[in-house]
């Protein structure tokens, strides 16, 4: 148990990079497996987002030991386009396959 909770203090900017795989693998779960141009383009762009906010959390954690308030405002930008993804996938101009028109 001790070696986890110090792992989890040497280690925690892996944290935010591990949260921002997990975080990405929702809209790029939609971006690979789309056929519609527009709907790429949107689960990609927010697919992008996410990476930038983790591995920007990553790169701030791991260089000054600190993560602040832009933490929590990259984190929250995560977590809306992750989860706000799901929301966009009902809209089916952006999920419309070539068969379909």
């Amino acid at each position: 148990m001790l070696l986890v909770v110090l792992s989890f203090l040497v280690f925690r900017p892996l944290v935010f990079l591990g949260a921002g795989l997990i975080l990405a693998a929702i809209p790029g779960g939609m971006f690979w497996d789309n056929e519609a141009k527009l709907g790429r383009l949107v689960f990609g762009g927010l697919m992008g987002l996410v990476y930038f906010c983790g591995f920007g959390l990553f790169g701030i954690a791991a260089t000054t030991g600190k993560s602040g308030e832009t933490a929590g405002s990259m984190i929250t930008v995560a977590l809306f386009a992750a989860f706000g993804s799901t929301w966009l996938a009902m809209v089916s101009a952006l999920r419309r396959g070539r068969a379909n028109g």
